[in-house]
């Protein structure tokens, strides 16, 4: 449909711009592009009529697809150094056809269930994989590059032959990853910051992912890698616990990307989200992997983050909605996740029809309570229809995806035990440098 002028017609818009306004109009899209809203006057234009409420595409911001397996078989320690050995292991276990059917697999779940655009860490190995399968999905994938190679801009020219091999892909974009903020050497973080500056593409970070007490903050800082490119990825624990530490993250223009559902696996204290919004800094939402069960429905990790804003905010239905589409948009430099004129025309349609009365805020708590993969009804990736009557045509087969699974299920057996008593030891410690809390304390 490229290059088509569509005209979505008979839904009621549900924009997440932030003006929390709720209007039943069409949609012009033009060449992939929301070209008007509301007054639409296109002769010779595709009208294609829909019912229900018209949204934008939601934002996997943090989905790591070689975990994507990670569910039914699988049983995750909470102990974040089990849990890191478990995380090795099912990746030792990882070659090119697994990583391309576990891709797959999360990518279609993810699309399934509205989120058009998968930011994917785990594409600093298994790129090619990653890539492939989001051009079979028809899903919008933002692909990384490891920031810690001494040959990190080498690698972004060839990420980016890769990307336009078979012409210029405008659903694919690029952002390096910086690791770990607490451990990767600061030289490291200071090369990919300015790489990330001079080609305009995101540098993604872990913040509180390892134990630090707000040391990642201040190793940013003193590595100039704490800016408007910079993406803070979990920021659970005291990585942000102080007003200090937010007044710096508002003031370098930097994001976050919060994972609710993985922070309740791994007994992670939450971040502060109601504080970091009430800041106006974005904040997106992601799911890590397949492990938390929730089968990578970011409507869901929205009904946990609404729970962390309930009693804090004024609207934390609509601001959990805003922060599975705009704000991890936002944060990830990518042209969707919104409702507005210039904006790629990403869009999902759910069978719910707002009652005359409703607010804005009571319509996004009627999504969050019954949105989902049952809900879905269509979804367009710049204008182009990617869902089938039942979701995801393109998903892999079921049988291919068991026996991928099954063989890395067994891959982390020896590592899914109880942490060792060295591990035990540490434990204390690891929870006074304010990381997590002991999953048996």
């Amino acid at each position: 449909m490229a290059g088509r002028r569509i005209i979505l017609r008979g839904g009621t818009l549900l924009c997440l711009d932030g003006r929390r306004t709720i209007r039943r109009t069409d949609v012009l899209v033009d060449d992939g592009v929301i070209a008007a809203i509301g007054g639409v006057d296109a002769p010779g234009a595709e009208v294609v009529q829909v019912s229900g409420l018209v949204m934008p595409g939601l934002v996997q911001a943090h989905l790591q697809l070689d975990l994507s397996l990670q569910g039914p078989g699988f049983v995750a320690a909470s102990d974040p150094a089990v849990r890191r050995r478990q995380d090795a292991a099912w990746r030792g276990g990882m070659d090119e056809h697994g990583a391309r059917i576990s891709a797959q697999a999360g990518l279609s779940a993810a699309l399934s269930a509205g989120a058009i655009t998968v930011a994917d860490p785990s594409s600093v190995r298994f790129g090619p994989s990653a890539l492939a399968a989001a051009r079979a999905v028809g899903s919008r994938l933002v692909l990384f590059v490891d920031a810690a190679k001494k040959d990190a801009f080498e690698a972004l020219v060839v990420a980016r032959e890769g990307v336009a091999a078979d012409g210029a892909d405008p659903t694919v974009s690029l952002a390096l990853w910086g690791g770990a903020a607490e451990r990767t050497p600061r030289g490291r973080l200071r090369a990919a910051a300015r790489l990330a500056a001079q080609e305009g593409v995101p540098l993604v970070v872990t913040l509180g992912a390892a134990p630090g007490l707000g040391r990642g903050l201040e190793r940013l800082e003193r590595a100039g890698a704490l800016g408007p490119q910079t993406v803070l990825v979990h920021a659970h624990g005291a990585s942000l616990a102080t007003p200090r530490a937010r007044a710096r993250v508002k003031a370098a223009g930097a994001a976050v990307v919060v994972t609710p559902s993985h922070e309740i696996l791994t007994g992670a204290p939450p971040a502060p989200v109601a504080e970091l919004l009430a800041e106006a800094i974005p904040v997106g939402l992601g799911s890590v992997g397949g492990a938390a069960r929730l089968g990578m429905d970011l409507f869901a990790e929205a009904r946990l983050a609404a729970r962390l804003l309930r009693g804090k905010v004024a609207a934390p239905a609509s601001l959990a909605l805003e922060m599975a589409a705009r704000f991890g948009a936002d944060g990830l430099k990518v042209p969707t996740g919104v409702l507005e004129v210039g904006r790629r025309a990403d869009l999902i349609v759910l069978a719910l029809e707002p009652d005359p009365q409703d607010d804005h805020e009571a319509v996004a708590a009627k999504v969050l309570d019954s949105g989902g993969p049952e809900l879905l009804r269509a979804l367009y990736v710049q204008g182009v229809p990617r869902l089938g009557e039942h979701g995801s045509r393109r998903a892999p087969a079921p049988d291919v995806v068991a026996e991928v699974r099954g063989r890395l299920v067994e891959a982390t057996r020896p590592a899914a035990g109880r942490a060792s008593w060295t591990e035990v030891v540490r434990a204390p410690l690891r929870q006074g440098r304010g990381w997590h809390r002991l999953p048996w304390g």
